[in-house]
């Protein structure tokens, strides 16, 4: 009786599923928006875009979120609901990695960079791409692959329509590709399975009965060493260090993101007015540099 149930409740699952990816089918459009397929998180597979090829799903940066209630930049203090057109993509987030109360929380700001879980789950890999570039990044002709200030949410901070954070401002594509790749590429050697590193210390591990893996912290580099090395180079480099941009180790979030600490834009709020008034101009990137 239990396995008659099970028949028949497996039939009525796959016509279930069967009658599912039909409606699925019917309902799907004629062509199809990446960001709107990335966001909503549907399964691409089975539609078919103008050409006739399958579209599988696009890559975005998934820290990123949309807010619709917010105050303009030509009016701060007063916020408001706006349409779906208007929303702003929330890019950069606070500085979890110091004391909330210190100064250096006030005045700075984290950009995330994603893992590509897409791309290998066997080590960390990072994105390669600035914010803004990803397959699936929500765009906007209005303001290019420049972050452009339209918003102002999360005591006073700045935000735009699209993907494209403040990073752009001091980074373009392929000079954040050169500081990424190389994080990847130590990470995979890092946790290989069959390097050289990885076996012999197996093997003494199990001849030593656990002890090598405590005697070796203090005569061997770990291989994640590297990857620290690495990044206080890169942040002693005149790109990051003139413009005052970090890169927080993967290891502090648990290399989950690569997070780029940049200067906080909530002061731009405050002095957009007095700037314009005195030189003649709003552009909050050129106020930043100014006041940098």
């Amino acid at each position: 009786m239990i396995f008659n149930v099970r028949v028949l409740s497996n039939k009525v699952y796959k016509c279930w599923l069967s009658y599912n990816r039909m409606e699925t089918e019917s309902a799907a459009p004629e062509t199809l928006n990446s960001f709107a397929l990335s966001k909503s998180g549907t399964a691409a597979q089975d539609l078919q875009t103008d050409n006739g090829l399958d579209q599988g799903p696009l890559f975005f940066n998934y820290h990123e979120f949309a807010e619709n209630f917010y105050a303009e930049v030509e009016s701060p203090h007063d916020p408001k609901e706006h349409d779906g057109d208007h929303n702003i993509c929330v890019t950069h987030f606070p500085n979890v990695f110091v004391p909330k109360d210190s100064a250096e929380f006030h005045s700075t700001r984290i950009v995330r960079i994603p893992r590509r879980f897409d791309v290998t789950l066997n080590a960390p890999y990072f994105s390669n791409c600035l914010p803004g570039w990803e397959p699936a990044a929500l765009n906007s002709e209005e303001e290019g692959k420049t972050f452009q200030a339209h918003g102002i949410y999360d005591n006073d901070q700045l935000y735009g329509y699209s993907s494209v954070s403040p990073l752009s401002w001091y980074l373009s594509q392929s000079e954040f590709a050169k500081i990424v790749t190389p994080i990847n590429e130590i990470l995979g050697r890092s946790y290989g399975i069959y390097t050289w590193h990885n076996i012999v210390n197996l093997v003494l591990d199990v001849l030593t009965i656990g002890c090598w893996y405590v005697i070796s912290r203090h005569f061997f580099d770990d291989p994640t060493q590297q990857l620290e090395r690495y990044i206080s180079q890169v942040n002693n480099s005149p790109a990051l260090k003139n413009h005052k941009i970090k890169i927080i180790s993967p290891r502090r979030s648990g290399y989950l993101s690569v997070r780029i600490e940049v200067i906080c834009l909530y002061f731009l709020v405050h002095f957009t007015n007095f700037f314009t008034s005195l030189v003649g101009f709003s552009d909050p990137k050129a106020i930043a540099l100014l006041m940098l």
